[in-house]
């Protein structure tokens, strides 16, 4: 196994790199660019576009660290951005950072739906509580559809239908038709 710093051994560091080494960058908007190599990441850390503190993560091992464990990746690059900066940065080359995400919202989408059932049943049990979750879930869902998830309109329908039938229940039970 390649170790995750990107060299073929301790003693390359800073001098050969090993190209099968493949990374993921989390920029400062959570998606993850790449796969990309050593090489590339110590230009960009050299452009600024790689900070210390970015999360990487080993393409082929699925390891994360933060940018600052790769040997030399930081030796001689003056433009390090300050925590926060944007990224991507204006003037990137299209094409040179591919956003990979790991589920393209698949996670989120399950997530909304357990919020959303959960909410509906708390709802009928604790009252108040259960909007309150069922409204995080669609809260999500909006974010979902923002990012230009495939999963953003189920995820809406779903949520929205849950606060719905909590919205019905509510009603009901202020005029006194639900005992």
């Amino acid at each position: 196994m390649t170790p995750a710093s990107g060299y073929r051994n301790p003693e390359e560091a800073g001098t050969r790199y090993d190209v099968r080494v493949q990374y993921l960058m989390t920029g400062v908007d959570g998606k993850e660019y790449g796969p990309v190599d050593v090489q590339t990441l110590k230009a960009w850390a050299g452009e600024g576009r790689v900070a210390p503190h970015t999360t990487l993560r080993d393409f082929n091992s699925g390891q994360t660290m933060v940018a600052s464990s790769v040997p030399g990746l930081f030796s001689d690059s003056p433009n390090v951005p300050p925590i926060g900066a944007g990224y991507p940065r204006s003037g990137v080359p299209a094409g040179s950072a591919v956003n990979r995400s790991s589920d393209e919202g698949g996670g989120a989408f399950a997530g909304v739906v357990i919020r959303s059932i959960l909410g509906a049943v708390l709802f009928f049990v604790l009252h108040g509580i259960g909007l309150i979750v069922a409204g995080s879930g669609l809260i999500t869902a909006f974010q979902l559809k923002s990012n230009g998830s495939k999963w953003g309109v189920p995820a809406l329908a779903i949520s929205a239908l849950s606060v719905v039938a909590i919205g019905i229940g509510w009603a009901l039970r202020m005029s006194g038709a639900h005992a």
